[in-house]
């Protein structure tokens, strides 16, 4: 039997993590289920950020956060939220699938692709970075003392950086949570000990690592580095798109309603025009991801259903906030509920809210019977799965 795949919501980590009794049922048979291979709890770069406590009085419950999703997800992760918007696209528009990254990864990798590629400027970058900001005859004379006629770094060059590895080795811990192995490298790196490739690694490797992560945070949780503007920056440039689907929205049904057709017309007119705006909604998402001229070919919207299922959410959401009465205001927790419904279709089961598992039904009933609305029914719900 394949081993079951499943999604909790970030809130569940929350919950299964508290000192009380009212979870631990569910964790301990969430740990069996585990330990047996039964289930493969995964986790994303969408948990991990959005459980970063971000205030001292949060910091504790933060890294018991972290803790329980080591414990249960283990090295079982999923590509980050922007990089599985971008596979889809790219499928989208043409690309061939055995060029895409895999969707799930098994060796603990739940970073963003962006942050992956880090890397480091070579020693003279170091030592030109330097000489900015200095007067021009000034530098002149830096320079030679710095670079041997060939180009190369000179012993005072070398002497320079030795002393700045231990200061650039404190900047790069003020932007990444480092292992002491790590913060050699980087030392090493500057002083001509480590290429700066393996340090790049080794930093990679540090915050990859939840219980460094956690420890670092309980520090840094004031830092504005890559790692803490991830998910605020993708859930400001989502809720964006929110504000203008519900204004576009209304603007359309003003429009219909000045009209002096028949009222079934307007209806038929009414309905073309919000089935246009809801399918080229993720077909807009991945032309932006991608910044092309024209929307990808709305036949082969089934090739991206994380497209689909999250700018169908993300649509109807908007429909919400413009109705004329009765609307419901957007949340600031609305495009983090749709950054997780990415992964709603490479799931077996998927934790959501009442509200959201509501939603999925009506925009994505195809997937609706993996939604599973309670924590505590999760357990029933991954055996009655295993039986069927």
């Amino acid at each position: 039997m394949a081993t079951l795949q499943v999604y909790l919501d970030s809130s569940d980590f929350s919950r299964l993590s508290e000192p009380t009794e009212e979870f631990a049922s569910v964790r301990r048979q969430l740990e069996t289920l585990v330990a047996s291979r039964s289930i493969q709890l995964r986790l994303s770069a969408v948990h991990v950020l959005e459980g970063a406590p971000t205030m001292p009085a949060h910091l504790g419950r933060g890294r018991a956060r972290f803790d329980c999703m080591r414990s249960l997800c283990g090295a079982h992760t999923l590509i980050a939220p922007d990089d599985l918007i971008k596979r889809e696209a790219q499928m989208l528009y043409g690309t061939p699938y055995e060029q895409l990254p895999p969707l799930m990864r098994d060796d603990g990798n739940w970073l963003p692709s962006h942050i992956e590629e880090l890397e480091f400027p070579t020693r003279k970058q170091l030592v030109r970075e330097m000489l900015v900001g200095m007067p021009r005859d000034h530098r002149r004379r830096v320079k030679r003392s710095l670079f041997t006629p060939t180009g190369e770094l000179s012993e005072r060059a070398s002497r320079l950086l030795s002393v700045f590895a231990i200061p650039f080795a404190e900047q790069v811990s003020r932007r990444y949570p480092l292992t002491q192995r790590a913060r050699e490298h980087v030392i090493g790196y500057v002083r001509g000990t480590f290429g700066g490739s393996k340090a790049a690694q080794e930093v990679l490797t540090s915050i990859r690592d939840l219980e460094v992560l956690s420890t670092w945070l309980q520090v840094n949780w004031t830092e504005v580095s890559p790692l803490t503007s991830y998910i605020r920056d993708m859930a400001e440039g989502l809720t964006e798109r929110l504000t203008e689907t519900a204004a576009e929205l209304k603007r359309l049904r003003s429009a219909q309603g000045d009209t002096v057709l028949p009222q079934k017309h307007v209806a038929d007119i009414h309905k073309a025009a919000y089935d246009q705006a809801r399918n080229d909604f993720p077909l807009e998402m991945a032309r932006r991801m991608l910044n092309a001229d024209a929307l990808p070919h709305r036949a082969r919207l089934d090739m991206a259903p994380s497209l689909r299922v999250a700018g169908n959410i993300l649509f109807a959401i908007g429909l919400s906030a413009s109705l004329p009465t009765n609307a419901r205001p957007l949340k600031s927790s609305d495009p983090i509920d749709a950054l997780h419904a990415l992964y709603l279709p490479h799931v077996d089961l998927f934790r959501a809210d009442a509200f959201m598992a509501d939603l999925i039904k009506k925009v994505a009933p195809e997937f609706a019977s993996g939604v599973v609305s309670s924590l505590h029914a999760l357990p029933s719900s991954i055996q009655a799965r295993m039986e069927a």
